[in-house]
């Protein structure tokens, strides 16, 4: 058909469309082609976007959603299965949609301890649990068509009887859950002869290699509150105050969306501050011909840029960012956490990150500094 794989790729590509006259993929298939086009291209969304037609949110869904179906390939829910299970568990044909509509329902997130964080997932419950209560799981869906099947689990019942579904399957636990989150970043193969009680075995003696890399906990992605005790504000604004305060004492573990949504609110106070405090408001008001409180966060950060700042600066570029909403890190997250039904940016490590890249733009605009 083409002198070479790459010229064949759009051909290949066609079978997602939803108007292919050709031989539809499986779920899982499209899926996978999607998780090698990744590979390939090193993670080039721009590229992989170029030919499946996806954006950047899609791609992101469907390498979540693999790596939650790769977690019964681990040794702890496939030793749980007998051959004939297993088969049906690594073949192409398991029910994607069932895995899918049970993992991005936000109770079972919740309850399960499942996080999402750009394209990798994240269980903050007791993983030994968490396999476990899944291999259940997983043995309902594999015979979820046999009439004796004590539970029915397909994408109707998820959405009807959730509830019923939750107290059939084994509760998660999340005893020793800060030792036990973990970040899924690569599937686990079948042929791994490595499990959790390997793994929890070696943990002391890859403690001491660890500790060797680890960062100040400043720059920690890994910390458990967004700003560490060491950093200080100074502020006569009593709200910036307090929620600064709290950003100290709050675990990001526990009280996730709650610091997620707060820091939304503490840009917008702390931008609001700095143009009072520069005597802009006037300026701003007959630039955009309504009264000062009236005008949008992103405006502001617009007259920032434009007025208050110099290009190229640290500070500079967190604005210049903030306001592209291809970004990860960007206004349209922070919105995300106040008016939005995502949960895939609440996770420690993202939080962390995004309270580290508005730094720069903190220090620029607030007496705050780590001492």
């Amino acid at each position: 058909m083409a002198p070479s794989f790459e010229a064949c790729e759009w051909y290949i590509n066609q079978r997602h469309a939803s108007s292919a006259i050709q031989q539809r993929w499986s779920r899982l298939q499209q899926q996978r082609w999607i998780a090698e086009l990744y590979d390939k291209y090193k993670g080039d969304i721009d590229k992989i976007k170029s030919i499946t037609r996806l954006n950047k949110g899609q791609l992101e869904y469907t390498l979540r959603i693999l790596k939650i179906r790769d977690l019964a390939l681990n040794s702890v829910v496939l030793n749980s299965l007998n051959a004939d299970e297993q088969n049906k568990v690594k073949s192409h044909r398991i029910p994607m949609t069932i895995l899918e509509r049970w993992f991005t329902n936000p109770v079972v997130k919740e309850k399960w301890g499942l996080e999402f964080s750009g394209d990798n997932i994240n269980i903050t419950s007791n993983i030994q649990s968490f396999l476990s209560a899944y291999t259940v799981l997983i043995k309902y869906i594999i015979h979820r068509d046999e009439p004796d099947v004590e539970v029915q689990i397909n994408t109707r019942t998820i959405t009807s009887n959730l509830d019923g579904l939750l107290k059939s399957l084994p509760e998660v636990s999340f005893e020793n859950s800060d030792e036990s989150e973990d970040s899924i970043d690569e599937p686990i193969n079948d042929d791994s002869s490595d499990d959790l009680t390997n793994e929890q075995n070696t943990n002391e003696s890859s403690a001491e290699k660890k500790s060797k890399a680890t960062p100040p906990l400043n720059k920690n992605p890994d910390r458990n509150n967004l700003v560490v005790s060491s950093c200080q504000l100074k502020t006569g604004n009593y709200k910036l105050d307090a929620l600064f305060r709290e950003f100290k004492q709050l675990p990001l573990s526990r009280y996730k969306n709650c610091i997620a949504a707060s820091l939304r609110v503490f840009l917008d106070i702390s931008i609001s501050e700095y143009i009072i405090g520069e005597d802009c408001v006037d300026d701003m008001k007959a630039i955009y011909k309504r009264d000062f409180y009236d005008i949008p966060l992103k405006s502001r950060l617009e007259y920032l840029k434009q007025h208050k700042l110099t290009a190229k600066t640290p500070s500079y570029k967190v604005v210049e960012k903030l306001l592209n909403h291809t970004n990860d890190y960007s206004l349209d997250t922070l919105n995300n956490y106040v008016h939005g039904n995502n949960t895939h940016h609440t996770g420690k490590r993202f939080l962390n990150g995004f309270w580290d890249f508005l730094y720069p733009l903190f220090v620029n605009i607030m007496d705050i500094k780590d001492q």
